[in-house]
């Protein structure tokens, strides 16, 4: 029991935190791989990687062809480079 007269110890004042903690990190890690489930901009941006790390070329693959520079791809090199990286160094899938 809490004694108003005596201060707290830090294990009484953290222990919230602790438990707050691991709630959060459970409820983060549940069902990574079906959930939230992905968008369609975040296909086009793997699309995107995985054309650059297979063919080496930056754009998107269509049922038309290949279209370079596409209106849809919606981020620029900064994040679709290192994703063709991972891709080319791992492998896709």
């Amino acid at each position: 029991m809490l004694n108003p007269d005596r201060p707290s110890s830090p294990v009484e004042t953290r222990w919230p935190l602790v438990v707050i903690l691991i709630v959060a990190t459970t409820l983060s890690l549940t069902n990574l791989e079906g959930w939230p489930p992905p968008w369609y901009d975040e296909g086009v941006v793997l699309q995107v990687a995985k054309n650059l790390a297979q063919d080496a070329r930056y754009g998107v693959s269509s049922s038309e062809g290949f279209r370079a520079f596409d209106p849809l791809i919606s981020v620029g090199p900064t994040l679709t480079v290192p994703i063709a990286v991972v891709f080319r160094s791992f492998g896709i899938g």
